[in-house]
Parts: structure tokens; C-alpha cells; sequence
């Protein structure tokens, strides 16, 4: 019920600049429901619980935010996380829940290795591990994603932003500002 009351109260609003497009995004984002409908939701490409991401009621978008102390960062691309039909590249979907790997690892999705924090299935293609993950959820669609360096990405956006920054010598610096900046900053 109160779900309903807040997208009633979210109806209307809309995302600021550059995302007029989207809607506001949600204060107390909820588990993506089955059948999936366009609007705001616990991110099912993330491993955390503190992203939210929009789905366009056909496909989820790249349009994230992220829960930070105080409130929602403003909207952004995710630059990290990108869906992936495993049947598209000829894998098997991964298991609700992941096994441990054996050893030696053998070719399928496992409890990842690389990042064992993030409670995730990581794929072996039988020479070494992938960047395919499949966050587990506690409910909503097990997707899979190819799930970029953090570290890699901001390397490239510090570079387009001193590549921007050479072309237009009068632009703000926003060097090292992440997360991105809070709503009203």
C-alpha cells in the first residue's frame, strides 16, 4: 500500500537535468516484482543493497543512483555494470545458489573468487575467470552482468574529463568526485 501512495506522490516528479526524461527516483526502492514494470528498483546488476536502477518497462537501463550517508546521489550511467544474455554469448544461465569452486576450477559459474565480499556467481571459461557475475538477490530475476573495473572506469573518466577540460579551459574540475554529486549540490 504504501508503495502505491509513494509512486502516486513520485507520478509527476521528474528526474533533474540531464534525466528529465526519467522519473524522480525512488526514496525506499523495492525487490524488482514478477512481472517487472517500468520504474525504480533495487538494482538486480548490483551486489549491494544501496543501488537503485530504472527499468523502462522493456529493459533495464544504465540509469542508476546510489544511497550515500545523507541521501540518493543524483542520476548516472553506470559505467560498471552492463546486462549480458548468457544463452546471447553460448553459457548456461548460473545457479540460484553457487557451489565452490573445485580445484582445479572447472568451466561454469561458482562462488567468485575474485570478489568474495560481494556474495556473487563468477563465471570460468576452463582457462581463467571472467568478468561475467551473477549477484545473488534475495528476490527478483538472477541477471547476469560483465562487470567492469571500478578502477578501470574512473581512469577513462578522469581522462575524458582532462581531454574536456584541455578543449573548454573555463570548465569546473569535478576530479575526484565520487559518488557523482548529491541531489542539491
Amino acid at each position: 500500500m504504501f508503495k502505491r501512495i509513494q509512486q502516486w506522490a513520485n507520478k509527476e516528479r521528474m528526474a533533474p537535468e540531464p534525466y528529465s526524461f526519467l522519473p524522480a527516483s525512488d526514496a525506499l526502492p523495492d525487490d524488482p516484482p514478477d512481472p517487472l514494470t517500468a520504474g525504480w528498483w533495487k538494482d538486480p546488476l548490483s551486489s549491494n543493497e544501496v543501488t537503485q536502477r530504472y527499468f523502462d518497462g522493456t529493459q533495464w537501463t544504465p540509469y542508476i543512483c546510489v544511497r550515500t550517508a545523507k541521501s540518493w546521489t543524483e542520476i548516472f550511467p553506470d559505467g560498471i555494470n552492463t546486462e549480458v544474455n548468457p544463452e546471447a554469448i553460448g553459457i548456461a544461465r548460473p545457479p540460484a545458489i553457487p557451489a565452490s569452486a573445485p580445484e582445479p576450477p572447472t568451466e561454469g559459474w561458482w562462488e567468485d573468487p575474485i570478489e568474495p565480499k560481494l556474495k556473487q556467481a563468477r563465471y570460468f571459461d576452463g582457462e581463467k575467470w571472467t568478468d561475467l557475475v551473477a549477484p545473488t538477490k534475495s528476490a527478483g530475476p538472477r541477471l547476469v552482468t560483465r562487470r567492469r573495473d571500478p578502477k578501470e572506469v574512473i581512469q577513462e573518466q578522469r581522462a575524458a574529463r582532462a581531454e574536456a577540460g584541455a578543449s573548454d579551459p573555463g570548465a569546473e574540475s569535478t576530479e575526484g568526485r565520487w559518488p557523482p554529486p548529491q541531489r542539491g549540490d
